[in-house]
Formats: structure tokens, C-alpha cells, sequence
């Protein structure tokens, strides 16, 4: 009868460590799975309401800028009325949206002091040229009242999302090419 006993609770035993162990893994994955979704849900924010929004309109304002330069050129240029153009209705559009997304969307940078002052100075640079051009004044820059463009911001955000983007494509099992 003692050995039936001790049969008994060592299956008892061993059935309870089992379950404890099975329930220890478990809630073991379940946290990874959750930090995995969790990384995933911020990534997937970071890039689609930051990231690549900022990254894509800073290419336009480079894909663009030589023809704003031609603005300067004699007024009755054909050259210089379509930089003025470009520059009313694509730069300062573009620059105004940039900052909409930069104010509404700066917690999803996790941004680091480089690049807060960056993101800072571009938020001056465009608050200054748009006023001045409300203004009338047409024929200077932002840089000649002390607001420079911010030259290493498209460096900074283009790093940013691609190394982002890898990020999110390797935790999805994306291989890019």
C-alpha cells in the first residue's frame, strides 16, 4: 500500500511540476510575444506617422531647391517667376507640412539631443522664411536673421528610417534585395 501511496504522489509530484514548468514557458513566450508585437506596433508608428513622412518631403525639398534658387534671377525671367512658384506653392507647403507632422508626431521620434535641435532648428528655419515672405521680403533667406537651414537633418532622418525600416522588416521576416 505505501508503494501505491508513493506512486501516487510522485505522479502528483510530477504532474504539478510539469503544469508549474509548462505554465513558467508560457508566460515566458507570452512576454515575448507581447514585447515582439509591442517593438512591432512602435516601429510600425515611428516610420509611418514620423520617419518617412519627414524623410520623403526633405527629398522633395531637395529634389526641388535648385529651381528655387532661380527665383533671384531677373523678375521678368521665365526662370525666376516658376522658382517663385515652386517656391509659394511647393517648398512652403512642403515646409508647413513638415512641421505639422514634426509637432504632432515628435514622441514617435524617441529622438536624442542631436537630433531635437536639429528638428528644432528646421521648426525656426521655416517659421522665419515663411514670415518673412508674409512679409514681402523675397529677395533674402532665414540664414540672414541667424536661422540657418539645418544641413544635417536629411542625413540624420534618412539614417533613421532606413535603419528603423530594417529593423521592422527583419522582425517580419522581410528580406529586401
Amino acid at each position: 500500500m505505501t508503494e501505491a501511496v508513493t506512486t501516487v504522489l510522485g505522479a502528483i509530484a510530477g504532474f504539478l511540476a510539469k503544469s508549474a514548468w509548462d505554465l513558467y514557458w508560457q508566460q515566458r513566450q507570452d512576454k515575448k510575444t507581447l514585447q515582439y508585437r509591442k517593438r512591432l506596433d512602435v516601429l510600425e508608428q515611428q516610420l509611418s506617422r514620423f520617419y518617412w513622412p519627414i524623410y520623403i518631403r526633405l527629398q522633395k525639398d531637395n529634389a526641388v531647391w535648385q529651381r528655387i534658387l532661380d527665383r533671384n534671377r531677373d523678375a521678368e525671367d521665365l526662370r525666376a517667376r516658376i522658382g517663385e512658384s515652386i517656391e509659394s506653392k511647393v517648398i512652403l507647403p512642403n515646409h508647413q507640412e513638415t512641421v505639422r507632422v514634426i509637432q504632432e508626431n515628435i514622441h514617435l521620434a524617441q529622438a536624442d539631443k542631436a537630433l531635437e535641435e536639429l528638428l528644432l532648428q528646421y521648426v525656426r528655419h521655416v517659421a522665419v522664411y515663411a514670415a518673412m515672405r508674409d512679409a514681402g521680403c523675397k529677395d533674402i533667406d532665414p540664414i540672414t536673421l541667424g536661422e540657418p537651414w539645418p544641413d544635417k537633418l536629411f542625413p540624420v532622418v534618412a539614417e533613421r528610417t532606413l535603419r528603423l525600416q530594417a529593423e521592422f522588416d527583419q522582425l517580419i521576416g522581410r528580406v529586401r534585395p
